[in-house]
């Protein structure tokens, strides 16, 4: 396709490309026909005063300026017409925000907002491992006073200058307006997160750098147009005009997956709830920017991503909320943390978003009215989840006192789960109900770090054959070894050598019995203790044509501090039910 030059682009009609290639000692001819994609002039602002400008380039220099131009687009429209995406009337700034001044050389100043009602950007970034200007106890004066941009973080500087841009003056940017030496101040901003980025006029999402070193404004690696879509060997591609080193040329049909979520940022754990929070977010990407906002999203190439391109559920939404809810954690849990301590704190303020929507309590990652509709049967990926550190971090029930991804028994995750656990979805019928809990925060954030806590569930509890829980973990150390999976099925007598229902439970099982999945936590983590199977959930569904009954619930051990409470140590699930005994109280920990 080397010989061919697109000179019209966004003529309101279908083209056709057409060329010759030779196929063995015959000469075929290849027609590619898409529809050109009209796209609203608020999403991909043209120059029409130039009507040779290409329609659809990513901007390839990443300078400021040229940026601030399309944002500023995409702002006026946001604050004009969608609803959604505007201010509660109690909203207000943060404790502490960046003065940028009025001018390019002003100095940025660190003030209190006390008395004011300023519109402010909020910046969500990588700290990386990099040494930065912080505030603390020692650089508050320093401050105050204001100092130049040049002197801070190459992100910072990247941050003010396409603030300043735009025509935002104020700035919060969480290492320069929360005290890094204060565990105090850190707590309460930490709990006020979700404020602070919702009550933004803009975040600025640097998801290109994985450093403040690096910046997020640097020259881009491709200049494209996306021009529409074709059929390709049985399967609908994006076509995109790309700039070699001299003049434009059709590019090679391909396909990009050009998404925020493969960026450096996606992979930090606190970056996750600063993007949900976001009434409006402009995300800079390697190739090109990402606008989002509650009504609208929006690329520079007009090529529009996937609903869920963030690679999160949209969260405000209390129709779903249980199902965003798990969303959320399941996409966190697989991200990055420096401290694992901050498991839960960096959850804290899309928690007290849920909290302020749904009215539910909170424990410890988890929310009390959904416990008995599937929050507990979480199951962790690793086979090595439970950390060894003998510092506390939460219940053994929360999902947050392992380490590593978890996932949830929802069907549409069914690629990532074993056989049974994956056709469990999120319409679960409680069997078992919260009786009385109780749990213990480290500070003043009650969405944050967990120092104890206990749940008494009340539900059926069928007991473990002595010795059970130890074959169990024989078992599941093999598989993990051996398979790359934790998961054991047990079979009725003879049919497998996995193990069999008859060795683990005293039960005479029913002929329709078919077989009980075990996932455990943590086989390294077990010892030869009593075990027992609490009755969580079940859910009636088909399989194979045959009206089924599932019944998922906790595995847990006696706990070292007494014999009348419980540790869990994984989950099951039993395809066709199984014989259910009257329910009674068990106290996890």
């Amino acid at each position: 396709m080397r010989d061919w030059k697109l000179s019209i682009i966004d003529t309101g009609h279908r083209p056709s490309l057409s060329y010759q290639y030779k196929w063995g000692t015959k000469e075929q001819d290849v027609v590619l026909s898409f529809h050109t994609v009209h796209v609203a002039d608020w999403g991909l602002p043209t120059d029409r005063s130039s009507p040779s400008t290409i329609k659809n380039l990513s901007i390839a220099s990443g300078q400021s300026t040229q940026l601030a131009t399309r944002i500023r687009a995409w702002l006026r429209t946001c604050e004009k017409y969608h609803r959604a995406c505007r201010p509660s009337s109690t909203w207000t700034m943060p404790d502490r925000v960046l003065d940028l001044g009025l001018g390019p050389d002003s100095k940025i100043r660190l003030i209190r907002c006390a008395a004011l009602s300023h519109s402010y950007a909020a910046l969500s970034y990588c700290w990386g491992s990099t040494e930065q200007y912080r505030l603390t106890s020692e650089t508050t004066d320093q401050l105050a006073a204001g100092v130049q941009s040049h002197d801070l973080a190459k992100t910072t500087q990247d941050a003010i200058d396409i603030a300043r841009e735009i025509g935002l003056r104020y700035l919060w940017i969480d290492a320069l307006c929360i005290y890094q030496d204060d565990c105090a101040d850190w707590e309460r901003q930490s709990a006020n997160m979700g404020n602070i980025y919702e009550n933004a006029a803009l975040t600025l999402v640097a998801s290109n750098a994985s450093s403040t070193a690096e910046g997020f404004l640097r020259p881009r690696s491709l200049a494209e147009g996306y021009c529409g879509y074709t059929t390709y060997q049985d399967q609908k591609k994006a076509v995109y005009l790309c700039q070699p080193s001299v003049g434009f040329e059709v590019a090679t049909v391909y396909e990009r997956s050009d998404v925020v979520a493969h960026e450096p940022l996606s992979a930090r754990g606190w970056a996750q709830q600063e993007r949900l929070l976001s009434r409006r977010k402009v995300m800079f990407g390697a190739r090109q920017m990402f606008w989002q906002c509650r009504e609208r999203t929006c690329t520079e190439n007009g090529l529009m991503p996937d609903d869920d391109f963030l690679g999160l559920s949209a969260f405000v939404d209390t129709k779903q909320s249980h199902a965003s809810w798990i969303a959320a954690v399941e996409s966190f849990s697989s991200s990055k943390l420096t401290r694992m301590s901050d498991r839960l704190p960096a959850l804290s303020g899309l928690a007290s978003t849920y909290c302020k929507l749904t009215g539910d309590e909170y424990l410890a990652g988890h929310w009390s009215k959904d416990l008995a509709k599937g929050s507990l049967l979480w199951r962790a990926q690793s086979p090595r989840s439970r950390p060894t550190s003998s510092t506390y971090r939460a219940p053994s029930w929360s999902w947050a006192s392992v380490d590593g991804p978890v996932l949830y028994p929802q069907q549409e995750r069914s690629q990532h789960l074993g056989t049974y656990f994956s056709t469990l979805g999120n319409k679960m019928s409680p069997l078992a109900t919260l009786h009385d809990h109780c749990i213990e925060v480290k500070g003043a954030n009650p969405f944050g770090e967990v120092t104890h806590g206990w749940l008494d569930i009340r539900a059926p509890v069928i007991p473990m054959r002595e010795g059970a829980l130890a074959a169990l973990t024989r078992l599941s150390r093999y598989q993990s070894y051996a398979n790359d999976s934790h998961t054991i099925m047990l079979y009725p007598r003879g049919e497998s050598s996995n193990g069999s229902l008859e060795s683990i439970f005293d039960h005479i099982w029913p002929k329709d019995i078919r077989t009980v999945e075990i996932a455990i936590d943590d086989p390294l983590t077990l010892t030869n203790s009593p075990g027992y199977c609490i009755a969580i959930a079940e859910e009636s569904s088909t399989y194979f044509k045959a009206d089924v009954k599932w019944v998922a619930g906790l595995i847990v051990t006696p706990d070292s501090f007494g014999e009348t409470t419980y540790r869990r140590v994984g989950v099951f699930f039993s395809l066709y039910g199984i014989p259910l005994p009257e329910p009674t109280i068990m106290r996890l920990v």
